[in-house]
């Protein structure tokens, strides 16, 4: 009896596994021409499809991380806000937040599209995106979006150089090491004229001690 409940509640999982959506969050970036796709795991959405759909909640958030595409619902405190640093919106004027698909229907394979960038796209990148998501009618609803964008060294990355700015930079290797030769020349040039004054020294020190000698000697004789 145990068994034959237990095949039964495995069915039923696999049975509500099977009618639950498929939900791909396609995050668009314009500036590199790019998109990235992130498809939610089947128990994340099966969480999704429960508070939005069976249990009537109001919203959820899904937050990505850009890196690898992970994801995960957290709560309402440890979103994203916009008035922290390197936190932007995602939710730009010429994208206003649409119905995406029938999410509460079953089967369905629904894509919520967003617009998400990094400026300037060569030193920042985005780390991760905050998604509020609803439904209105069984229809699915992007609510809100955040991004954290930070610059690209931040995570150990080597910052990206351009062209231009490497050939300022070897630019100014170049006069730094004229600058270092010339010091180095003046030096050298510095210690060669004390070593010249030292022997000049010397040497008339030398010679007049040899005078001096042979003026005493003739006084004596």
């Amino acid at each position: 009896m145990t068994s034959s409940l237990s095949l039964l509640k495995i069915l039923a999982l696999v049975s509500v596994c099977h009618s639950i959506p498929e939900l791909t969050i396609s995050i668009v970036n314009p500036e590199l021409d790019a998109t990235l796709d992130t498809k939610l795991p089947a128990e994340l959405i099966s969480k999704l499809y429960t508070t939005l759909c069976e249990s009537g909640g109001s919203h959820n958030i899904v937050r990505i991380k850009t890196e690898d595409g992970r994801s995960g619902i957290i709560e309402e405190g440890q979103r994203l806000n916009t008035n922290s640093r390197f936190v932007t919106s995602c939710m730009f004027e010429d994208s206003p937040p649409n119905k995406t698909c029938s999410f509460c229907e079953a089967n369905r394979a629904c894509v919520a599209e967003i617009r998400s960038s990094c400026s300037p796209s060569d030193m920042r990148s985005m780390q991760y995106v905050d998604v509020t998501l609803s439904t209105s009618f069984g229809e699915l609803v992007v609510d809100n979006c955040e991004v954290l964008c930070q610059q690209k060294w931040f995570r150990g990355d080597e910052p990206i150089v351009s062209a231009s700015s490497s050939i300022s930079d070897l630019a100014v290797g170049l006069v730094a090491g004229v600058i270092v030769l010339a010091s180095l020349l003046v030096a050298g040039a510095v210690i060669c004229k004390i070593k010249d004054s030292k022997s000049v020294r010397e040497e008339y020190n030398d010679n007049h001690f040899t005078h001096s000698t042979s003026c005493s000697s003739n006084e004596i004789m």
